[in-house]
């Protein structure tokens, strides 16, 4: 009995790196194939980094406290179980929806959240009301004006996981 095997590995689009085992074992009088696909999903650090990477590349980053914010807070964290893909997205992302399917709250796209900290300029130590972002905004701001003083926030409700 011999078996041999073949290794097939693409990327898609979205980063995922998908592997494909083909092994073919070859009998006296037949032969039997099996196929084995296995995903491999980059991780939260690493969608993190792409997504900055790629912001910072094409101009959307241009300060380096909005990329060292975008590199510090855990996008993942504010959008409780949403596939890290689709978080790390270029989009907006769904995080509640009513009983009939409908959003109810989404976090906007990391492209608006980076345009909107770059044009407000803020800087450590400068006061900033932030309003009904659901607290992933209020972090980035955080990161960039709390660097010096310390800042009190206020969340309402139990949206935010702690840990980061």
């Amino acid at each position: 009995m011999t078996w041999a095997f073949t290794l097939i590995a693409k990327r898609e689009e979205s980063g995922t790196l998908i592997v494909v085992m083909k092994a073919d074992m070859a009998r006296s009088s037949s032969r039997d194939e099996a196929e084995m696909t296995t995903r491999i999903v980059p991780s939260d650090a690493d969608l993190r980094s792409r997504l900055v990477n790629e912001m910072a590349g094409d101009g959307t980053i241009v300060s380096p406290a909005v990329e060292s914010a975008f590199r510090a807070v855990p996008r993942h964290l504010f959008a409780p179980g949403v596939p890290l893909e689709q978080v790390y997205a270029r989009a907006i992302v769904v995080v509640k929806q009513d009983q009939h399917g409908v959003p109810v709250s989404t976090m906007s796209a990391p492209e608006i959240q980076a345009r909107m900290l770059e044009q407000a300029a803020i800087e450590p130590g400068m006061r900033v009301l932030e309003i009904g972002s659901g607290g992933f905004n209020a972090a980035f701001i955080w990161q960039v004006a709390c660097r010096i003083r310390a800042c009190r926030f206020v969340a309402r409700g139990p949206r935010l996981k702690s840990g980061w």
